[in-house]
């Protein structure tokens, strides 16, 4: 009795440790989101015409005085990719607390034109690199009417915190082009090589673990045998994704989905539904790797190969979600190399190790 009591307690928790962990990074992920400015309120138009002016009014709240006051206007794709950006056609008045300005910026007429999106900032100069505070309004959609007049109502628009000069980004130059906005780091070329080595490294040290005999010898177990060749697999599709740079091949395709299915700014529910996903995947991995080698010592070094290839697969999956936080992540780097492809070369290196160091399956 008190064996199938212990039976059913390890059966319990190997699934009650996933789902707490679900539940546990949903609810810290719920506090991250891209905040809304609170120092402005944006009102615009439902939605824009191309080739007229678009009417935009801005009441401060509590701002930095003297400031002056920058109104731009990003042309926008459907994908939400830039066009184009083009400086306000008002000149920037000096603002105060509490003050309500309208500025009217023309919407010109581009190819691939679907959306308009303002970039408002305050600066003592009116120089976008020594702003103090800036924010981006929602994304407005555009019509293409011809001999529209009159104007449009105004309403409330959604504007979202960007960040002070105190960042390091691109400068916006007024009347040119607008920052390129960079979703993914790239490694150096001598990292990514190294990496690609690695993956290369392990792919054949997982193979040789897996059909190495001696001669004469019996085989050894099977499952060990196929766990390395799944793990050459693994390796081998972690290769060619890094090779052929699937990661931002994957991010661009789910942005332009989104983007085509009206749920750009809904996204980072699914994102973090899906990281919260793939964190209770690495605990249930966790849990069988804790029951396997409490059964049996001799599969530690599958078991410990098959942690790090869950931690590279991990990080490669959550890297493709573009989630803003870890795009900052993904935008650290070190000697050239990203935080995140720095953490998928350590896993990779451990697999390597793990393969080189077991011994083989014909042993014993």
């Amino acid at each position: 009795m008190q064996q199938e009591r212990r039976d059913f307690l390890k059966t319990f928790l190997s699934f009650a440790i996933p789902v707490a962990v679900f539940a546990t990074v949903l609810a810290l992920l719920s506090l991250l989101h891209t905040p809304n400015a609170t120092w402005l309120q944006v009102e615009a138009p439902a939605y824009a015409v191309a080739g007229n002016p678009l009417d935009v009014r801005i009441t401060l709240g509590q701002v930095p005085e003297p400031s002056l006051l920058v109104v731009n206007l990003y042309l926008l794709e459907k994908s939400h990719r830039a066009i184009s950006g083009h400086p306000s056609l008002t000149p920037s008045p000096s603002v105060r607390s509490g003050g309500t300005y309208s500025f009217r910026v023309e919407v010109k007429e581009a190819e691939k034109l679907a959306l308009v999106q303002l970039v408002i900032y305050l600066s003592p100069t009116g120089d976008w690199r020594t702003r103090t505070q800036a924010a981006s309004s929602e994304a407005i959609p555009v019509k293409i009417a011809k001999n529209h007049a009159g104007s449009l109502a105004l309403r409330k628009t959604r504007a979202f915190v960007l960040s002070s000069s105190r960042h390091r980004d691109v400068p916006f130059q007024p009347g040119g082009e607008p920052p390129e906005r960079t979703f993914v780091f790239r490694s150096s070329v001598p990292f990514q090589v190294f990496l690609f080595g690695l993956l290369a490294a392990g792919v054949l040290a997982c193979l040789i673990r897996s059909i190495r005999f001696r001669s004469g010898a019996r085989p050894g177990p099977t499952n060990e045998r196929l766990f390395w060749r799944g793990a050459a697999i693994l390796l081998f599709l972690g290769f060619l994704w890094e090779i052929f740079h699937l990661e931002e091949r994957l991010s661009a395709w789910g942005r332009d989905v989104v983007a085509g299915l009206d749920l750009y700014y809904f996204r980072q529910s699914y994102q973090k539904a899906a990281i919260a996903l793939l964190a209770a995947g690495v605990a249930a991995v966790l849990v069988m790797a804790f029951r396997a080698v409490s059964r049996n010592r001799a599969r530690l070094y599958p078991v410990l190969a098959g942690i790090a290839l869950t931690g590279y697969t991990s990080l490669s999956i959550a890297a493709a979600l573009s989630f803003h936080y870890i795009d900052v992540l993904k935008r650290i780097s070190l000697a050239g190399a990203s935080l995140v492809d720095l953490a998928k070369a350590v896993c990779a290196a451990a697999v390597l190790i793990l393969g080189l160091a077991a011994p083989r399956p014909d042993a014993g």
